[in-house]
């Protein structure tokens, strides 16, 4: 694999899910109407995200298996697993934002990478360097220290109490859904034999199947789905936005699930964290916000925590390289000590024939 796949996806991921992030925000803080309506049916949406994206990954696997004539893997229980949990958690999150505000939301998810490498560490066995540990703490501190001021200047913080804390909770039990997911993804990752495209749609597509399932039973169960419908027939031109906002989704998970497959949960966590801090960075750019010192550090420590993550991955291949190398020397001593041992025993056999 050459440099520019890793480089290429990681930005196409960042640039889809950043426009992601925007469009959703514009979805629920926008007000319709001479009432000031507001959208606020989130499992609906998670429904209709779910949906888009099955539709796109069948779409795309119909041409990589019968055009390309590119074989996949086998589904297992983990997919189906990994769908369930992520599911919960995806609405969740999208209904938490009902209760708290965007700069809230990011400084809740941000501490998803400790989620990802604690979840992964104890259900699968995988082992992280301390660079890779300190990287993910470094990281979640310095959006939190980053994200704070956003957070107490907003106007979320005037609703009562109840609801904030009602959000929160959602946020929490996501975050733990989101350490879930992840190890189950990690366990498909290490089971592929051959990753390639094809994996990475097909688990794109089951773990959108299963979502639409559990979000439509749900919608449907609490009327949700017919208010929603009701909604976008008083005020049509919310269309465009749902539009957007599932077409950049399908697009960005398109990535997502690549850079899983390809990189790792962990990676991908941790690129997921600094999608929300390069929104909020761009927010204050784009609107002349002030760059007070909180700002500074908190930018500061997440640029450190990122390049610890690098070296420390590139500290892991190296130590794995060395193993390799040192396990290929000892089986290549051991081989040439049978040689020797067998040469031996060949000579002492002749001459006591002899």
């Amino acid at each position: 694999m050459s440099l520019w796949t890793p480089t290429l996806s990681w930005i196409a991921f960042l640039i889809f899910f950043i426009l992601y992030g925007i469009a959703q925000e514009d979805i629920v803080k926008r007000e319709f109407g001479e009432k000031k309506e507001k959208w606020d049916f989130m499992i609906t949406l998670t429904w209709i995200t779910c949906f888009t994206n099955c539709l796109i990954s069948i779409i795309v696997l119909e041409f990589l298996i019968k055009v390309k004539n590119i074989n996949g893997s086998r589904l297992t229980w983990n997919h189906l697993f990994a769908g369930i949990v992520n599911s919960f958690g995806l609405m969740l999150t999208n209904i938490s934002m009902e209760y708290v505000s965007y700069p809230a939301k990011v400084l809740s998810k941000s501490c998803k990478p400790i989620s990802v490498i604690i979840f992964t560490s104890l259900l699968t066995k995988k082992t992280y360097s301390i660079t890779r540990w300190l990287a993910v703490v470094i990281i979640t501190i310095g959006i939190v220290i980053f994200s704070i001021d956003e957070f107490e200047h907003n106007e979320t913080l005037q609703k009562s109490r109840r609801l904030i804390i009602t959000g929160d909770l959602f946020l929490l039990i996501s975050i733990f859904c989101d350490g879930l997911t992840s190890t189950f993804q990690e366990k498909i990752r290490n089971k592929e034999e051959k990753r390639n495209f094809v994996s990475c749609i097909q688990l794109m597509f089951l773990m959108n199947a299963v979502g639409m399932i559990i979000s439509f039973t749900v919608t449907f169960c609490i009327g949700e789905f017919n208010e929603s419908i009701r909604f976008i027939i008083a005020y049509p031109e919310i269309l465009l936005l749902l539009f957007a906002t599932v077409i950049l989704q399908a697009f960005g998970q398109i990535f997502l699930f690549f850079n899983i497959i390809m990189f790792g949960t962990l990676t991908t966590s941790i690129l997921q964290t600094l999608r929300k801090f390069i929104t909020i960075l761009g927010a204050i750019i784009i609107f002349n916000d002030s760059f007070d010192l909180f700002k500074v550090i908190g930018a500061a420590l997440v640029f450190l925590g990122i390049t610890l993550h690098v070296l420390g991955k590139g500290f892991t291949k190296k130590i794995s390289d060395s193993q390799q190398i040192d396990n290929e020397r000892t089986r290549k001593a051991s081989c040439d000590s049978e040689i020797i041992i067998y040469s031996v025993n060949s000579s002492k056999h002749a001459l006591l024939n002899s």
